[in-house]
């Protein structure tokens, strides 16, 4: 057999593969979304946006309910893309509990979680240049990690507690002043 002939028959089977993985992530991106998974998995959405939003001096992300929120969220507003990613970080996420902790993410102590979920991150950050990372995020969507950190930090400042107990609000503010500097430590504005 001839030389050249070989490495094109290589060259093409390893492209047709790769497309066929793609295709196969795409059509698997596109499908809907199993709702009572999501919904049966609250413990688990609880326990990583407690991560994200610990409770210290001020509520956590469980004292403000977040988990229903990302519920809702993952299952009524985000893409379907956007959603499916989600669906997929929950089982990597117990997958990596399972493998590296030998246990289910539930049951592991607190900087076992924040490790896997470390992890779970980790698997996902291939892309360091923005346009790539743009190209990536418009043809995969928005990936598990960024999704639960975006999702947590809108559902907790929208929240009545935290608005008003981790955050300043103001009801009826009395007149519009565009830059008011921040007392000596003074939690950030709940309104814009």
């Amino acid at each position: 057999m001839n030389r050249r002939n070989v490495i094109k028959s290589f060259f093409l089977y390893g492209l047709a593969a790769a497309a066929m993985g793609s295709v196969f992530e795409l059509l698997y991106l596109n499908q809907s979304i199993d709702k009572g998974y999501v919904r049966s998995k609250k413990a688990l959405i609880t326990a990583l946006a407690e991560l994200i939003i610990p409770a210290t001096d001020t509520p956590g992300a469980t004292d403000a309910n977040v988990a229903d929120y990302i519920i809702h969220a993952v299952m009524e507003q985000l893409s379907t893309k956007d959603a499916n990613n989600f669906v997929a970080g929950l089982h990597e996420v117990e997958e990596v509990a399972q493998k590296k902790m030998n246990k289910d993410f539930l049951q592991c102590s607190v900087k076992e979680q924040t490790e896997v979920l470390l992890i779970v991150r980790k698997n996902h950050a291939f892309f360091r240049r923005p346009l790539i990372k743009k190209i990536d995020r418009k043809l995969r969507g928005t990936s598990f990690f960024e999704s639960l950190k975006e999702l947590t930090v809108v559902g907790f400042c929208s929240s009545e507690v935290g608005a008003t107990a981790a955050l300043r609000y103001d009801f009826i503010p009395t007149e519009y002043k565009p830059c008011i500097p921040l007392e000596k430590n003074q939690p950030g504005w709940a309104t814009k």
